[in-house]
């Protein structure tokens, strides 16, 4: 299946919290196993940022599917996760990361994160963080600008 939309509801402190996803690419092996496949135009994630939960996209797909999250499919369990570069130049498709190690217990481990950290939000003395988890300190994230990191780390208060 291409271009295919999943979802599945987790119980956050008694409150439903849906997490949706659009995989571009599921295979089923003659297994009755799946391949979650995702194309990159630009960067791909490493095997060490997904493995840490940095980029846990396609983890948490896996677990969308697992749960019967994609009507057209059911529940299947993914044993690979797979990036495709894709680019102008030659080849035009280079696979990059092939995820096939134990990819559920991954997914697991991600989603129970997840859910942590959710439930964590609903509690009244949780702060939102703007950089809750970032690689490097100095790394420059897409947000900055509106949260005002920036200006809290001059003053010497930032979270």
């Amino acid at each position: 299946l291409a271009e295919v939309s999943g979802a599945i509801d987790l119980d956050i402190a008694g409150n439903r919290f849906t997490l949706t996803c659009r995989a571009d690419r599921i295979d089923i092996t003659q297994g009755n196993t799946a391949r979650i496949t995702d194309f990159k135009t630009g960067t791909v994630p490493s095997r060490k940022k997904v493995q840490t939960g940095l980029s846990p996209q396609l983890t948490l797909q896996a677990v969308i599917l697992a749960r019967g999250g994609f009507p057209e499919i059911g529940a299947i369990e993914a044993h690979n996760l797979l990036y495709v570069k894709l680019g102008g130049g030659d080849p035009p498709g280079e696979v990059i990361e092939d995820l096939n190690a134990d990819v559920m217990t991954l997914a697991n481990s991600h989603v129970a994160g997840l859910i942590a950290l959710l439930t964590s939000y609903f509690t009244q003395h949780q702060p939102y963080f703007p950089r809750a988890l970032v690689e490097k300190e100095d790394e420059e994230l897409d947000y900055d600008h509106l949260s005002r990191f920036r200006e809290w780390a001059l003053a010497g208060k930032a979270p």
